[in-house]
């Protein structure tokens, strides 16, 4: 096994918090809540191959301290998550390594930078519900990339999971 280095970055964003009015009831206040996006980055580079195996790139949010202390169950069921793909991120990158190290000693040539990027996009975030997309992208050289998107809902009041079937009732007209 040859040596490699690990590197691991971290930062944080914040959003603000802000106020407006549901659009099916304007009398009623709803509250855009504070949001936290962490993004942590982690590269793998082998000495003995002078290469960098991995690199990768994944951004978790979670509540601000205020909505936080609102709404814990939501910061809890946001949190859950986070903490899932944040682990789940690092040990595919380090298999990603031990895959990357084995190619490279089997003399594979134009070996490539194994890429895995997961970024979330915040697309709703109120006092009624938080919405976040999740972006997927792995690359494993020239013949190998994959892309995906997935989306998460959630209660803010109860921090429990939105699913579709809870806000559309009529399945068959809403396909039209």
């Amino acid at each position: 096994t040859s040596a490699t280095e690990a590197a691991t970055q971290t930062t944080s964003q914040n959003t603000t918090e802000e106020s407006t009015t549901e659009p099916s009831n304007p009398k009623k206040e709803v509250k855009l809540l504070d949001i936290d996006k962490q993004i942590m980055h982690e590269s793998v580079s082998s000495i003995q191959y002078a290469a960098t195996l991995t690199e990768m790139n994944c951004s978790t949010a979670s509540l601000g301290k205020n909505a936080a202390e609102q709404y814990p169950d939501l910061a809890s069921s946001i949190n859950s998550i986070s903490d899932f793909y944040e682990v789940n991120i690092l040990e595919q990158n380090d298999m990603y390594a031990e895959s990357a190290e084995e190619a490279l000693s089997s003399g594979e040539e134009n070996f490539e930078t194994y890429i895995f990027n997961l970024n979330v996009h915040v697309r709703r975030a109120d006092s009624v519900a938080v919405s976040i997309l999740h972006d997927s992208y792995d690359y494993y050289g020239i013949d190998a990339e994959h892309r995906s998107f997935w989306g998460e809902n959630f209660n803010t009041e109860t921090g429990e999971t939105i699913y579709l079937s809870d806000v559309v009732t009529d399945m068959k007209e809403f396909a039209k």
